[in-house]
């Protein structure tokens, strides 16, 4: 009996990553194989982060700047120009948030997967975590033109699905526990989003205050 030969995965050989482009339409497109392929390869956090996480982040940064720029908002007829240094200040506060929140996403889902029969692998963890917020990454191009900036959010309902095809092949999560597994997932991020936007809006609002009573002081 002869050996079959083996197809190669979608977007190259077999345990060798494609380029950043195939790996996002692959990610969109067809996560359950390419979830399969990420299983196998060899790469490190600094790797996830610098090749792939830190370049998409960037689409709504660079997105979002455009947009509040050339679509400033009218009030009473007069359009209310932002200051370049705060648009640009609010959108690289805005990168850095999403990328400190993958980082931890890398490790709460770390924490999770053995309580849900997976591996405690931190490496698969965070091939989880940066791959599948590609959608919202995607997404975020849609900043260019504010009106529609929104819908990025249905994004995020992809992203569940994405997450729920991983947990098998990434984390070797047993199917009856896969979605149970996504949940607590999908909830560990909703948290971890609300309190990093409170200490966020803290910080921010401390700022102001220290600039306004800064600005006061001078006057006087």
């Amino acid at each position: 009996m002869t050996d079959q030969p083996t197809n190669p995965t979608p977007g190259g050989m077999p345990g060798v990553p494609p380029s950043l482009i195939e790996r996002v339409k692959n990610i969109l497109l067809s996560p359950k194989t390419e979830w399969q392929r990420i299983a196998g390869e060899s790469t490190s956090v600094g790797q996830l982060f610098t090749g792939y996480a830190m370049i998409l982040a960037a689409i709504p940064l660079v997105a979002g700047i455009i947009g509040m720029m050339a679509f400033a908002p009218r009030i009473g007829g007069v359009t209310i120009g932002y200051p370049i240094g705060m648009v640009i200040a609010i959108g690289v506060v805005g990168y850095v948030i999403q990328l400190c929140v993958v980082y931890l996403m890398g490790l709460i889902i770390a924490a999770i997967a053995p309580s849900q029969g997976g591996t405690n692998d931190k490496m698969s963890a965070f091939k989880l975590s940066v791959y599948a917020t590609t959608p919202v990454w995607v997404a975020g191009i849609l900043g260019i033109f504010p009106p529609l900036a929104a819908l990025v959010y249905l994004s995020y309902l992809y992203v569940i699905y994405v997450i729920y095809t991983g947990v098998g092949p990434v984390l070797r999560v047993p199917d009856d526990k896969s979605v149970v597994a996504t949940l607590i997932i999908v909830v560990s991020y909703i948290v971890l989003m609300v309190v990093l936007s409170v200490v966020i809006m803290g910080i921010l609002i401390g700022i102001f205050a220290s600039m306004f009573m800064a600005g006061a002081t001078m006057i006087r």
